[in-house]
Formats: C-alpha cells, structure tokens, sequence
C-alpha cells in the first residue's frame, strides 16, 4: 500500500507461492485520477474489494510508508478479516506536532514494536483489546462510534493506573512524603513532630507538580490527538475530558475513598487524631474540580490544538 510499482519486481516472485494484491494509495497511482482523502474512505474501499473478491478474509496486509495509514487503519478495524499486519516506515505518517516526537521515537524502537503485531494471536491481551484482536472473527462487530468509546475508556484507565502507581512511589518511604496533599494543619504537625521540614513539603510538592501534571494532560493530547486521530475543537474537547474524567473518577473512588478513606497506607504517625484527612467538604470540592475545573481545561487545551492543526 503507496504504489505497486514499488514491488513490480518482487510480485513475481512472490505470485509463484502467494496469492498478491498489489494496491496503490489514491493520489500514488500515476494516473492522477484518484486524490486521496482519508485513511478510513480509503479503508473502506479495501475492505468493499476483500468482502467482494477475496471472501471477506487476507492472510497479511502489508503498508509502505504513508500506505501504512490505510493498512493500520483497515487491520485495526477488522471489517474485512486480516490475520497479521506489517508497517514499514509508518514513522514517516503526519501526526501533526507530534512529527518530531514521533520520528525519534518509533524509529528507534520500530521493530520490536511491531514484531508484536506480526501475529495478532501472539499480542498482550490489553494490546489485543485496544487494536480490536479480540473481537476478530466473531460476529457483531463494533461500530466504529462503540469502538472509539472503549478506546477512550481504556485510555482513561490507563491514565488513572499511571496515577496511582505515582502515589504509591510517593508513598513507598512513608506517606509523610506526600504530606502537601494533606490538609495545612496535619503538615503543620508533621513539621513540629520533626518527620518533615518546610523546605522539603515545598520540594516534594514541586516535584508533583511538575511531573505529574504535566504528563496528566501530555498523556490525553496524544491519546485523542495522535493515537485517536481528533481533528478540531469539539472531537478533541470530548476526548481530553471523557479520559480526565475518568482519572477523576480513580482518584476520587480508589485512591480518596478507598485507598486513604478505609487503609492505613497513608496514615502519618503522630497525626492518627486527624483522621480523616478527607471530610466531606474537600470530597465535595474535589468532585467539582474534576468536573467543572477538567471541562474547562480540556477546553483550552483543545481550542490550542484547533488552532495548532488547522
């Protein structure tokens, strides 16, 4: 998939044992009568080609640089069943401001990631989830909408796992070291009680700050830009905050009320009169936060990369 002429030589090799299909990419197949618009339309037309003449299944499909767009696209959506998949050169795809990004990183790492999906029955269960693996072969596929909801929320949960498994670094040395989470008095104690100083509340929260953040909202632009494919405000707006909002929802049930609420992994000695460190009030504003606070967030940041990938 870019243009056939790329392999005239090696189909006849390849016809003496193989069954080929040699496409090219609308817009790469000198004729100069086809203009390409999408990855998905030009999916569709393989996938209407493969159920007409090939009985709705291929063994392999194989992507050539900006093909591998149309070839990921057509294995990911299993509408015409495809046993295994190879991309060669997909780093050079247009991912917007993520090019560079990208290209460093694929590059690098390119074949042991994609030895993994050589064969979909050799994928981790959650890789086979998220590419559709799971569902291949079976009958009432999902729509691509149903589809998009599960990617979402798989991504959120990712996020949400990334989270906790910060906390608990946090937390590994003793739970005083995340003390500027709790409320100004119980870190006014844990100073007097000589567990922690000032300075180091100040550095602990920066360190928090800094990092986790940043990689908070880093983590939803790629998920709904790069590896979702939004384009415009509204598509990205709903993506960024379904996946912040679902983090919400780990924060608040997993780690508020569960793992603060009902363990004593993050009981401080000397400060056990203060439980709980989380009353109603701050569970009340916390929930507005994530709502309220993450709506206008995912507003400003898409309305950036609306502007950004025009």
């Amino acid at each position: 998939m870019m243009s056939w002429r790329q392999f005239e030589c090696v189909i006849p090799l390849l016809k003496k044992n193989f069954h080929v299909i040699a496409v090219s990419t609308d817009g790469f197949d000198g004729t100069g009568k086809t203009t390409f618009t999408t990855s998905v339309e030009s999916a569709e037309k393989l996938e209407d080609y493969i159920r007409n003449h090939l009985d709705g299944h291929v063994d392999l499909i194989f992507g050539e640089s900006f093909g591998s767009a149309t070839a990921g696209t057509l294995f990911h959506r299993q509408k015409a069943q495809a046993d295994s998949l190879i991309l060669s050169g997909p780093q050079y795809m247009d991912l917007g401001i993520f090019n560079g990004f990208v290209t460093k990183v694929i590059s690098r790492n390119q074949y042991r990631m994609y030895s993994k999906i050589q064969d979909q029955k050799k994928l981790p269960w959650l890789l086979k989830l998220y590419t559709r693996s799971l569902w291949q072969g079976r009958s009432g596929s999902l729509s691509e909408e149903n589809w998009m909801v599960i990617r979402i929320i798989i991504e959120g949960i990712l996020l949400g796992a990334l989270l906790v498994l910060f906390c608990a670094v946090g937390i590994r040395n003793g739970a005083v070291n995340m003390v500027f989470l709790y409320h100004q008095d119980v870190q006014d104690r844990c100073v007097k009680n000589g567990l922690i100083t000032p300075e180091k509340i100040k550095q602990n929260r920066k360190l928090f700050k800094s990092l986790g953040v940043p990689l908070y909202f880093l983590f939803a632009l790629v998920s709904a830009y790069a590896v979702n494919g939004a384009r415009g405000f509204g598509p990205g707006f709903r993506q960024i905050f379904a996946i912040l909002f679902i983090v919400n929802l780990i924060d608040r049930l997993v780690i508020d009320e569960y793992w603060v609420g009902h363990t004593n992994a993050w009981e401080i000695p000397g400060t056990e009169d203060m439980k709980p460190y989380i009353n109603r009030k701050d569970k009340i504003g916390k929930w507005l936060m994530g709502t309220v606070g993450f709506a206008v967030l995912s507003a400003i940041l898409s309305g950036i990369m609306a502007l950004v990938l025009r």
